[in-house]
């Protein structure tokens, strides 16, 4: 999402420095208090502004927020092309994970914040599935390229698959009745390639367990 679409006001009068400042500030106090209790003055303090310069760039608190956490998650979330389609995705799994395991704090009580507040209302919805959205691309890659490369079966959606391993944590951050940690991520990610590989590498896998098992007998 560009700058302009995601503030509604034209950024090339920003001072980068300040802009910076801005959205540093929204990530901090998001989540330290969650998005109910982030208000414009707060962020205005934590950064070193007048809230005027806040509205004249962004039209209010939701648009200041999404361009915020965008920026940050481009930042956070990694962009592996290993050739390995598990490598990959356990490369941005276990770190997004890593990022919501205190469920009191972090991306867990903004996510949280955020999600309760999209129910509530239509305008907000909208512009947190544009922050979600923007979120699936480095996953959406990783599954796209390993289709291709034949690792992956080519008749299932890509975000079908994205929904399958975002969903599970979710259930765990809103449930947070087990940890978000780096052993489930892994699970999900095992799990879901081998559930899809193609029919190819499936019968491949036999044979290669067979040709290993002659030749440890004929080494023995």
């Amino acid at each position: 999402m560009s700058t302009s679409s995601a503030s509604g006001r034209n950024p090339r009068r920003r001072d980068p420095a300040l802009h910076r400042a801005i959205l540093d500030a929204t990530v901090r106090l998001l989540e330290r208090d969650g998005y109910g209790k982030l208000t414009i003055e707060g962020i205005a303090a934590e950064a070193g502004v007048g809230k005027q310069t806040i509205y004249r760039w962004w039209r209010g608190k939701p648009e200041l927020v999404m361009e915020a956490y965008i920026a940050a998650g481009e930042e956070r979330v990694p962009a592996p092309d290993t050739g390995d389609v598990t490598a990959d995705l356990e490369a941005i799994l276990v770190p997004v994970f890593a990022l919501n395991a205190d469920y009191a704090s972090g991306g867990a009580l903004a996510n949280k914040g955020m999600v309760a507040e999209s129910q509530l209302d239509p305008a907000f919805h909208e512009i947190y599935a544009s922050l979600h959205r923007a979120w699936w691309g480095p996953l959406v890659a990783v599954i796209e390229r390993a289709q291709a490369r034949g690792q992956l079966r080519a008749d299932v959606a890509p975000q079908d698959l994205v929904d399958i391993m975002l969903g599970a944590s979710w259930y765990r951050v809103l449930l947070e009745h087990a940890p978000l940690d780096a052993d489930f991520a892994r699970l999900i990610v095992r799990s879901l390639v081998e559930s899809n590989r193609p029919l190819e590498w499936a019968e491949m896998i036999p044979r290669k367990l067979g040709t290993a098992a002659v030749q440890n007998e004929s080494n023995t």
